[in-house]
C-alpha cells in the first residue's frame, strides 16, 4: 500500500517545467520538487506520458520546404562554452595579462612609495658629500652641534 505524497503549490508548479531527462537540472527550486515528486505515482505517470508524447512528435517527418527554408542546424541549440574556452579566447587573454601588469606596477610603486621618506634629497646630497670626502675629514668632531649645523649649511647649504 503506497502513501500518497502531497506535493506543495510550488513543487506542482515547477514539475510542469520538469525536463524529460534528468542529468543536468541547472535550476535548485526544479531539483528539489523533482526530489519530492519523485515518490510521487502521478509524477511517474506524467513524465511516461510526456516521453510518449515526445517520441511521437520526434517520429513526424519535416517537410523538405521547410528544411531547405529553415536548415536544422538553428533548430539545435549550441553546447555551452566551458570557461577553459573563454579564457582561451586572445582578446580576453590580452587584457588579463595587461591588468595582471597593471596591478603589478602598481604594487612596485606603493611600495617604492612607501619606502621613501620627506628627507630623501637630503639626506641623498649627505652622502654623496661624504663619500667624495677624504678620510680625515670625516674623523669625530669636538664641537657643538650649532657650529656644525653652521658648518654644513655655510659648505654644502644644508639646512639643520
Amino acid at each position: 500500500m503506497s502513501t500518497a505524497v502531497q506535493l506543495s503549490r510550488r513543487d506542482r508548479m515547477m514539475l510542469h517545467c520538469a525536463p524529460l531527462r534528468e542529468e543536468q537540472v541547472d535550476d535548485r527550486a526544479l531539483r528539489t520538487a523533482l526530489h519530492h515528486a519523485r515518490k510521487a505515482p502521478a509524477y511517474a505517470t506524467q513524465q511516461n506520458f510526456d516521453k510518449a508524447a515526445a517520441a511521437l512528435v520526434q517520429a513526424i517527418p519535416i517537410p523538405q520546404e521547410i528544411v531547405d527554408w529553415v536548415p536544422t542546424d538553428t533548430y539545435i541549440a549550441p553546447p555551452r562554452r566551458p570557461w577553459k574556452k573563454y579564457a582561451q579566447n586572445p582578446a580576453l587573454l590580452a587584457t588579463g595579462i595587461a591588468v595582471l601588469v597593471i596591478a603589478i606596477i602598481a604594487v612596485f610603486q606603493l611600495v617604492e612609495r612607501m619606502n621613501r621618506f620627506p628627507g630623501e634629497p637630503i639626506a641623498l646630497r649627505l652622502l654623496t658629500t661624504a663619500a667624495s670626502n677624504k678620510s680625515m675629514m670625516l674623523d669625530p668632531v669636538k664641537t657643538d652641534a650649532g657650529a656644525l649645523g653652521d658648518f654644513l649649511f655655510m659648505k654644502h647649504r644644508l639646512v639643520h
